[in-house]
């Protein structure tokens, strides 16, 4: 169904998930995300995704979204949004869909995401 709109741009996308709570956007691009062979494609979903990561995080179907970039994207993704989100941590931890985009961030992160996660008690030693 969505197909018809590969025209229009992610960040549409991004923002009707918001404002939606759209699934199909989400699977969508999800979906995009992992079988595009255009980097260029997977990076405009990765940034529309960086551009609202905190509202995306405690979605009820962004967080899905969020974790598969983090799949896709790799350490350097993992590290840069495990920044992004300091201080949202805790809060993200606590929260019934942001605990899955935290616990990917600890699964994909490097020490430093680790590091962090276990100042805020998401890691044992």
């Amino acid at each position: 169904m969505l197909a018809d709109y590969a025209h229009v741009g992610s960040q549409s996308f991004v923002r009707r998930i918001l404002t939606h709570s759209d699934q199909q956007c989400s699977m969508y691009l999800q979906q995009r995300l992992k079988t595009t062979p255009h980097e260029a494609r997977k990076t405009a979903i990765i940034q529309a995704v960086g551009r609202m990561l905190l509202d995306l995080c405690l979605s009820k179907f962004g967080n899905f979204l969020v974790s598969r970039c983090l799949e896709q994207g790799g350490l350097e993704l993992a590290v840069s949004w495990a920044k992004a989100l300091e201080g949202h941590l805790l809060a993200l931890s606590l929260d019934p869909f942001g605990c899955h985009c935290v616990q990917k961030l600890l699964d994909c992160g490097d020490r430093t995401t680790k590091v962090c996660g276990k100042a805020y008690g998401l890691v044992q030693s």
